[in-house]
């Protein structure tokens, strides 16, 4: 996984919908403004996160500033969807700072 400056991750753009919490939904269609492909479309959070491993993927400052503001924060994964992937798997960050 990556994450992206507003804290995305696999397209689930912060503030996550209840849709993307859903033990019955698998996969689901986002959407953002950022960027010039707008429609999206992810797995959801409790997809991702019931992998028994994973792995980020950062490099540059800009990750490391986003990355260390989400390990401060006391946001939760509806703004943060990296921590439910941390909390629930067996991570792995791989940064080049």
């Amino acid at each position: 996984l990556g994450m992206g400056d507003d804290g995305h991750i696999a397209s689930l753009f912060p503030p996550l919908s209840d849709l993307a919490f859903s033990d019955e939904v698998l996969v689901l269609a986002t959407a953002t403004e950022r960027f010039d492909v707008r429609d999206r479309i992810s797995l959801s959070l409790n997809t991702i996160a019931s992998a028994n491993t994973s792995m980020f993927l950062l490099s540059g400052n800009g990750k490391k500033k986003i990355w260390k503001g989400m390990m401060a924060s006391k946001e939760d994964e509806r703004h943060w969807p990296a921590k439910a992937v941390l909390e629930q798997t067996n991570a792995t960050v791989f940064a080049r700072w």
